[in-house]
């Protein structure tokens, strides 16, 4: 399969959301569930223009990945990752992930941390991520999602 990494585009805003809602819903969420956490799923062309987006792309776009740094900051918050669920286990999340890890270098940074999907923690430790804490859910009231962190060389 040849996988083309490259920056988002604010016009793609509407796709990447759909990627993101589909991929979080294949994790066996229901509907109330999705619809609770609609918002903070949701990538608008404001969001790509501001922060950093990424997306993997075959014949079209199956993946988005964003980092958000903030300015004289040297650590930055991996805000999406996401997959289309037909192309889950076929590579395209380690092939971001490094992506992700040499555009953070390049820029500087010391760490990228998340708030992991609690089923995708042996993925992001298998990427040399360490659980360091917890963080509540931005959408759904009471819900912890293990916070983790990248050291950067």
């Amino acid at each position: 399969m040849n996988i083309t990494i490259r920056r988002a585009q604010p016009s793609e805003a509407e796709i990447l959301t759909d990627i993101s809602l589909r991929s979080k819903q294949s994790a066996g969420y229901d509907d109330d569930f999705m619809s609770a956490c609609r918002d903070e799923l949701t990538i608008s062309p404001e969001d790509i223009e501001r922060k950093h987006y990424w997306v993997a792309e075959t014949m079209h776009v199956c993946a988005v990945i964003g980092l958000d740094v903030e300015q004289g900051k040297d650590t930055a918050e991996v805000s999406s990752f996401f997959i289309d669920p037909a192309y889950k286990r076929q590579g395209i999340g380690r092939i971001m992930w490094q992506e992700i890890v040499e555009k953070a270098q390049s820029l500087g940074l010391k760490s990228i941390t998340l708030a992991s999907e609690p089923a995708a923690v042996p993925f992001y430790t298998a990427m040399g991520l360490t659980v360091i804490g917890q963080v509540l859910s931005g959408s759904i009231a009471g819900r912890v999602l293990p916070l983790m962190m990248l050291k950067l060389a």
